[in-house]
């Protein structure tokens, strides 16, 4: 089961006491029967806990369905459902209003939308007009407010799935979870150089890499300066940002696949991914 790290903070921080207080448990919503959970591993980065519980009576459970990456757009309908204000099982519905917010949580690509949230919703599903998940419901922007006071004006913020789903399988492989670094820039194209690589301006694809000195991995791996980036394997890279968000979404030491353009040639190179020092 995933839910938010911050949902179960207490009860980690409770259980290292020598007389804890609090036990953790999960009830369902069709047969509110209550399960005895564990906490298999968290990642603090994307917010993100993963919790086991044992099956009564050989029963069996209906696993949600997660979207692929880069399938959501500004736009999308979405339902939320969660136990927003302690109201259980309240759904409600909005639009993706913004992705790849980068802004709300370090190294998350957050999506933003506008289905009400509010607290007690953390942890919850957001879910597309299919029935799939799309993100995890983590915050909201509530301005001049306090996070305990905090309520709804108009703002949500969801982990992406695709992060989610990275989070969830290192935690179940490895018990922990680790971010992938490179060792050089990446940074928006001028106007100048897009026009210097006959780039056409219509595509703006302007993530350009730089201080990839002799001494880096990206050097050796074959990388130069002024390198215009099109794709991180089959993810195509578009800025600086979507450059990120492709590399987020694999592991240290991972060999990723990178396409560039340098003058009139299109160019590939294995890199492997580096770790990145949290």
């Amino acid at each position: 089961i995933i839910t938010n790290l911050h949902v179960v903070k207490g009860y980690l921080l409770d259980k290292e006491k020598e007389n804890p207080l609090f036990k953790l448990s999960v009830i369902t919503a069709i047969v509110p029967w209550e399960y005895d959970a564990e906490v298999i591993g968290v990642d603090k980065i994307t917010d993100i806990a993963v919790l086991k519980i044992t099956a009564k009576e050989e029963e069996k459970f209906d696993v949600v369905e997660f979207v692929e990456k880069g399938t959501v757009s500004v736009g999308s309908p979405v339902i939320a459902v969660g136990h927003g204000l302690n109201l259980w099982w309240t759904i409600t519905t909005g639009i993706v209003t913004g992705v790849n917010r980068i802004g709300a949580m370090p190294l998350n690509f957050m999506l933003q939308h506008d289905a009400v949230i509010n607290m007690g919703n953390s942890g919850g599903p957001l879910f597309d007009m299919e029935g799939r998940v799309i993100g995890v419901n983590t915050l909201i922007l509530s301005p001049n407010r306090s996070q305990k006071q905090a309520g709804w004006d108009g703002i949500a913020f969801a982990v992406n799935v695709w992060q989610t789903k990275r989070s969830v399988e290192a935690i179940l492989k490895d018990g922990e979870v680790t971010y992938p670094n490179y060792d050089f820039k990446v940074r928006l194209a001028t106007l100048e150089e897009a026009q210097g690589q006959n780039i056409a301006i219509d595509e703006r694809t302007y993530a350009v890499l730089d201080e990839v000195n002799e001494d880096t991995e990206g050097y050796k791996a074959g990388l130069r300066n002024g390198d215009i980036v099109k794709y991180i394997n089959e993810y195509e890279v578009f800025s600086p940002m979507t450059f990120m968000s492709a590399v987020m979404a694999y592991h240290i030491d991972d060999v990723i696949t990178i396409k560039v353009q340098r003058g009139s040639r299109i160019l590939e190179f294995k890199y492997q991914l580096l770790e990145l020092k949290l």
